[in-house]
C-alpha cells in the first residue's frame, strides 16, 4: 500500500476514528487503513462501536492495498509531521509517513486483529434527520447523562420517535433532561438507548451545517449514523429506560416565576465558583433561593454571594435550596432567552419548562 494524502486530511480523518476505540472496556487500539481507486478508508472498531471515514479528494493511491497500525501512534506521528502532503507506505513489517525532509517509522499490525465493523441484525428503522438539530438535541441532554458505567440504563440517552416527533431523554438521579423536535414525517415509531460515552465519541462526527442530514437507523441491537463521509456502528443500551414521566408533579405549581437567563447564569456562576472545595472538609452549601416579589439568591462558600433578582413571581413566597453545579448545567443547555421554573414546594422536584426542552432537578435539604 502507498498513499500520498495532505496532513491536514490525514490529521483529520484520524481524530474522526480514534473515538472508536476503548468505549466500554479496553479495546485493542487497531486503525486499519485501505486504499482503493475510489479512495481511501480509515477504520476503527470495538467492542460497542465502530467508525470508518472515507477520504476521495487530495490524494493519490500510487499502490491498492490494506494495513493495520496502532490508531494513537498513527496519530501522534501525523501530527509531527510537516505541513503539506505526506506519503505513506508500507514496507514488510513497518509503516512509513514521509515528506520532503522528514520520514518517521511506525509499526503495523496484524489485520486478523481488526475486529469487523458490524452489520445490523434484525429489523431496522431509518429515518433522515437535520445534522444540526440533532446533534443539538444530543448536546443539550448529554449533560444530564449518568458518568458511571454500573448502570448502563442511567448512563445511556434515550431516544424515543413517534412519526413526526423526535425526543431524546438524560437523567442521573439529581437532574433530568429532556429536548423535543418536530421532524418531517418520518411513518416509524421506536424507542432505544445509547451510551452517553459512545454519544460523546461520535458527536464530533456530526455536521454543525443546518443544510446537511444525517441518516440513523435503529436496528435490534446496534445503531447505525450516516453522513456524507463517515459512518458509526454503535451498541444499543439493552433493558428499559426509567419512567421518568413519574417524577414530574401532576398538581399545580406553588410558585412560578420568569426571569432572564443571562442574569439567572451570572448569579448561579458565582454560586458555583462559592462551592466549597472538597479537600476542605466542609460540606458545600446549596444555593438558597427566597422567592417573594423578587429572587433574593444566597451562597455561603469559599466566598459569600448575596443577589437580588428582579423577576416575574406568581404564588406564594419560597424558600428551597438548589445545587448551583446541577443549576449551571441546566442553564447553560435552557434553549431560550428567559427561563421559566415552576416550584412545587422546598423538597419537591424544580420544573424548567420551555417549548422544546424541559429539565427537572431536585432540591437540596436546607434548615429554616
Amino acid at each position: 500500500m502507498k498513499i500520498r494524502i495532505a496532513k491536514e486530511d490525514l490529521v483529520k480523518a484520524l481524530k474522526k476514528v480514534i473515538g472508536g476505540i476503548g468505549v466500554g472496556g479496553k479495546d485493542l487500539d487497531y486503525l486499519k487503513i485501505t486504499a482503493d481507486s475510489t479512495g481511501v478508508e480509515f477504520m476503527t472498531t470495538g467492542r460497542l462501536l465502530g467508525i470508518k471515514t472515507k477520504v476521495s479528494e487530495r490524494l493519490e493511491v500510487k499502490e491498492p492495498g490494506e494495513c493495520c497500525t496502532n490508531c494513537r501512534r498513527a496519530l501522534e506521528i501525523a501530527s509531527l509531521m510537516p505541513e503539506g502532503e505526506i506519503t505513506i507506505r508500507q514496507k514488510d513489517s513497518a509503516l512509513f509517513m514521509e515528506a520532503e525532509r522528514c520520514r518517521l517509522k511506525g509499526e503495523v499490525g496484524d489485520l486478523e486483529k481488526v475486529l469487523p465493523f458490524q452489520a445490523l441484525e434484525g429489523e431496522e428503522k431509518r429515518l433522515s434527520l437535520n445534522a444540526y438539530t440533532f446533534k443539538q438535541m444530543i448536546t443539550d441532554v448529554l449533560f444530564a447523562c449518568y458518568r458511571g458505567e454500573e448502570n448502563p440504563q442511567m448512563s445511556s440517552v434515550y431516544f424515543e420517535i413517534a412519526d413526526s416527533t423526535v425526543q431524546v431523554t438524560a437523567l442521573d438521579g439529581h437532574q433530568i433532561a429532556i429536548r423535543k423536535e418536530e421532524v418531517k414525517p418520518t411513518g416509524i415509531h421506536a424507542n432505544c438507548m445509547i451510551r452517553g460515552a459512545i454519544l460523546s465519541a461520535i458527536l464530533p462526527l456530526i455536521p454543525s451545517d443546518i443544510e446537511k442530514e444525517v441518516t440513523f437507523v435503529i436496528g435490534e441491537n446496534r445503531f447505525l449514523l450516516e453522513t456524507e463521509t463517515d459512518k458509526v456502528s454503535g451498541a444499543l443500551t439493552g433493558g428499559r429506560f426509567y419512567e421518568y414521566e413519574r417524577l414530574f408533579p401532576d398538581k399545580s405549581p406553588v410558585v412560578k416565576i420568569r426571569v432572564d437567563k443571562a442574569i439567572l447564569m451570572d448569579t448561579i456562576g458565582r454560586c458555583a465558583y462559592a462551592l466549597m472545595p472538597a479537600m476542605s472538609g466542609n460540606v458545600p452549601q446549596p444555593t438558597i433561593f427566597d422567592i417573594d416579589r423578587t429572587i433574593n439568591v444566597h451562597m455561603d462558600g469559599k466566598v459569600t454571594v448575596d443577589e437580588e433578582l428582579a423577576a416575574d413571581v406568581e404564588g406564594k413566597p419560597l424558600r428551597i435550596g438548589l445545587s448551583p453545579s446541577i443549576m449551571k448545567g441546566i442553564l447553560k443547555a435552557y434553549p431560550e432567552d428567559e427561563i421559566e421554573m415552576h416550584f412545587y414546594g422546598k423538597k419537591n422536584v424544580v420544573v424548567y419548562t420551555g417549548d422544546t426542552a424541559k429539565f427537572v432537578q431536585l432540591p437540596v435539604n436546607i434548615r429554616d
